[in-house]
């Protein structure tokens, strides 16, 4: 493609560039048409949308990731998050499968948390109690119920 492109000129290349898109990974549209049937827009998160569909990945290995159409791509995103160390991650492969291998529900309190709660608390000294959530929305929720208890507001 021509580095140097006139304004009138960016539609076409756009189009050539959605068409090669299309192209290369005729297996990621057949997953988002699939995925539409039963989530809306094809995915649950909107951050990961984009036109004509997104690309639909099937394994991850180190810091490589793999579509549907076989294509490999290095992941510079990181998952948001933590997948930053790769997406297989010796010793976080490790826990998880420990993790796994020794029950995937305790049913109730368990020693995990316990260890967890000592480490950050002493790795952030004015971290005096930890309360662990399961989303975004209640840890803001528990936020919002502390911040009312302490300032006595409605």
């Amino acid at each position: 493609m021509d580095q140097h492109l006139r304004n009138d000129q960016l539609s076409e290349a756009l189009e050539r560039a959605e068409a090669d898109y299309i192209a290369r990974t005729p297996q990621s549209q057949a997953w988002q048409e699939r995925a539409s049937g039963g989530l809306p827009g094809g995915n649950t998160r909107t951050v990961l949308h984009f036109a004509p569909y997104p690309l639909r990945f099937v394994s991850a290995k180190d810091q490589w990731l793999t579509d549907a159409d076989g294509h490999q791509y290095r992941d510079y995103l990181g998952e948001y998050s933590a997948g930053l160390f790769g997406h297989t991650c010796a010793p976080i492969m490790a826990a998880a499968q420990k993790a796994i291998a020794e029950g995937t529900v305790l049913g109730g309190p368990n020693t995990y948390e316990v260890e967890l709660a000592e480490l950050m608390c002493a790795r952030f000294p004015a971290l005096e109690l930890v309360r662990f959530t399961n989303s975004g929305t209640e840890a803001n929720m528990m936020a919002l119920g502390a911040a009312r208890a302490h300032t006595g507001r409605d």
